[in-house]
């Protein structure tokens, strides 16, 4: 249902250059954008451009052939689609709901008939009233979890954020031969752990290879340091004779911190 008010206030999103293009005039004024099967595809720019476009009071408008100036940013976001990664969740993600919509009423054509006569014959406007008259309870400026939005997290991540929740998983460090018929490391995680710090690194870039993820690829150092802000740990260093080791926390305990227990319900596996 369309009227000259919904036209003016609300725009249908299908291309992903008209969020992220430099010429957005036609978001000028607009209160809801619903992005229709836009696929993510996990530019770094992109998220952060549109992370600021849920929050920030203001946007820059550009429209060809004019000076760009500041306005309003009114913006609401509907994102749908059928693809496994949507949205670029963070971590402590605290912008979106996401929901896994269930295909119970699919090609039902009746239901969704009697639907639209209904909405079309006064339950628009009853529906309107129930959302202006509705008490709000919970923190909005709190994303509320669902399993949905555990599953956009885990495709967020970092590649070696995902490396070492796949350690976690797993309870161990694994690094295969270059046909991936051979194991040449297998290094259990379990307990208060020490691992040589070149085994370490050599399962992670064993990782991050066989996923194509080479560019990320991160220095000894970097790595030790981001793990450590991800896990929200320290992560002590041991030396036996010429070989230095990480010792890492016990994988059970690691799983019951806050941060990470949403991703590991009643000790399971998040994939």
């Amino acid at each position: 249902y369309r009227t000259q008010d919904s036209k003016r206030y609300g725009i249908l999103i299908d291309q992903e250059d008209l969020i992220f293009g430099r010429f957005r005039e036609h978001l000028l004024g607009r209160v809801l954008c619903v992005l229709d099967e836009v696929v993510w595809g996990g530019s770094k720019k992109n998220e952060s451009q549109l992370k600021s476009l849920i929050t920030a009071d203001s946007i820059m408008i550009e429209p060809k052939g004019k000076k760009p100036f500041v306005a309003d940013n009114l913006f609401r976001f509907i994102f749908m689609g059928n693809e496994s990664w949507m949205v670029p969740a963070s971590l402590d993600e605290r912008r979106f709901l996401v929901l896994d919509i269930p295909s119970v009423h699919r090609k039902d054509y009746k239901y969704f008939g009697e639907l639209q006569k209904a909405w079309n014959n006064g339950e628009r406007e009853g529906f309107l009233y129930f959302l202006l008259h509705r008490k709000i309870s919970n923190n909005l400026r709190e994303a509320p979890w669902t399993d949905a939005l555990r599953d956009q997290i885990l495709q967020t991540l970092d590649p070696h954020q995902e490396w070492i929740v796949d350690c976690l998983d797993d309870g161990r460090f694994v690094c295969k031969s270059k046909d991936r018929e051979s194991v040449l490391i297998d290094h259990p995680w379990q307990g208060e752990t020490k691992i040589p710090i070149g085994i370490f690194y050599e399962c992670y870039l064993d990782y991050i290879s066989v996923r194509q993820k080479q560019k990320y690829a991160l220095s000894k150092r970097t790595l030790k340091r981001e793990i450590e802000r991800f896990l929200g740990i320290e992560i002590r260093t041991w030396t036996d004779g010429q070989t230095r080791h990480y010792i890492l926390p016990d994988p059970i305990s690691l799983k019951s911190m806050e941060h990470l227990a949403r991703f590991f319900p009643e000790d399971q596996a998040p994939f």
